[in-house]
């Protein structure tokens, strides 16, 4: 039999996020009342002037190739908001548009990394990183952290997993799932780990606009290991703009030069008219911060909620928009079937925390990028299901 499937990709695991959200939908056809907090997608609309950037750029004929990494304004204008607003000093062949974020880490992973290479993944972590690299030929090695010390990342946890075939450490800064953002300890730690072991670190910045505690803070800001460093931000959480599929990858020209070669031979471009969009959004710091501080509000009341449930133990995250929240039910000693149970039971959906971290067994990630209604009910329905 001349069979088809590539060995790695039989390997991959589905995404759980996407599993629960199936799950919680079908519940949904069946007429049962779900409220899905599974996946990561603002409930917010794509702000109206960004919107109409992209109409007015499609009735003025850009429906046309964009050579080059991305339309010349739009990486202009992600210049200046490096400087601006991340202190990270960039030229624009050092940056290359992606179709969203997670192609951009996609990316990155199989232009620079052979097979074989050891990559740390910093967790709680993305469910999509390990299935990106296993399907690339790398080697995942996770460094599981923990709430005890509020995730803090120095450089001795990392040596204690790096070796000779270390080839890259991933962040998530602030963390999808924990919400965690690095501290300039943390980024001193890191700057130090790198200058003794010359490890390059991908830093997935893509919540970076929902803060709440203190400035965010760029690695890549810091000057002497900038080459080291590849940086992906976009536009989907902080902008509302999960549909436009844009995210970007800022590097050392070289980096850039072997993601290019994969770039013209895989995508060419990114959607022209979108790009528009996106340079209208670069400027939109009214609504960006009228989000984020409605993301704000619901962290606040949802995690005191939660924190209200007896067996239920919920940690102010610092960024995105993410509750990592522990249970301990007994009966229940894996994330999974607590999960199932809060569905079934509260019908209220989460994603279950051994996605996140592979030893995890009592947590559960739940989205607040919903409404302030649907996260009261959710809350109630949860304290229900406990005290059963």
């Amino acid at each position: 039999m001349r069979e088809l499937g590539n060995n790695r990709v039989k390997q991959l695991k589905p995404s759980a996020t996407m599993a629960m959200s199936v799950k919680a939908n079908e519940l949904k056809a069946n007429g049962i009342d779900i409220i899905n907090l599974a996946g990561g997608e603002p409930n917010f609309d794509t702000p109206e002037p960004i919107k109409q950037a992209a109409i007015d750029a499609l009735n003025n004929g850009e429906t046309h190739y964009t050579m080059g990494g991305g339309v010349k304004a739009l990486r202009e204008g992600i210049v200046d908001k490096l400087k601006a607003e991340n202190n990270i000093d960039a030229t624009i062949d050092q940056i290359v548009l992606t179709p969203g974020g997670k192609y951009a880490l996609f990316l990155s992973i199989q232009s620079l990394l052979n097979e074989g290479d050891e990559v740390i993944i910093v967790a709680p972590s993305w469910v999509s990183y390990e299935p990106m690299l296993i399907a690339n030929g790398a080697v995942p090695v996770f460094l599981e952290l923990t709430e005890e010390d509020n995730f803090k990342l120095t450089k001795d946890k990392l040596l204690s997993k790096t070796n000779d075939r270390t080839r890259m450490v991933i962040v998530c800064s602030p963390s999808n799932p924990t919400g965690h953002d690095l501290t300039q300890e943390e980024i001193d730690e890191l700057v130090d780990y790198i200058k003794e072991t010359d490890v390059s670190i991908l830093m997935d910045e893509i919540y970076e606009h929902l803060i709440y505690e203190r400035p965010h803070l760029s690695l890549a800001a810091n000057k002497e290991i900038a080459d080291k460093v590849i940086t992906i931000m976009g536009f989907s959480k902080g902008y509302a703009m999960t549909g436009w599929r844009l995210g970007y990858i800022v590097a050392s020209k070289e980096n850039i030069g072997y993601i290019n070669k994969v770039y013209q031979h895989s995508i060419t471009c990114v959607n022209s008219f979108v790009q528009y969009g996106a340079i209208k959004a670069l400027t939109c710091h009214k609504e960006i911060e009228e989000m984020r501080q409605a993301y704000l509000r619901r962290r606040n009341f949802f995690i005191e909620d939660l924190n209200n449930i007896q067996g239920v133990k919920a940690i102010m995250p610092e960024g995105a928009f993410y509750a990592w929240v522990e249970f301990t039910k007994e009966g229940y000693n894996d994330s999974e079937s607590l999960c199932n149970y809060i569905l079934e039971e509260a019908h209220v959906a989460g994603a279950p925390g051994v996605a996140f971290s592979p030893s995890d067994k009592c947590h559960v990630r739940f989205s607040i990028a919903s409404s302030d209604e649907d996260l009261k009910e959710a809350a109630r329905r949860i304290k229900v299901a406990m005290e059963k």
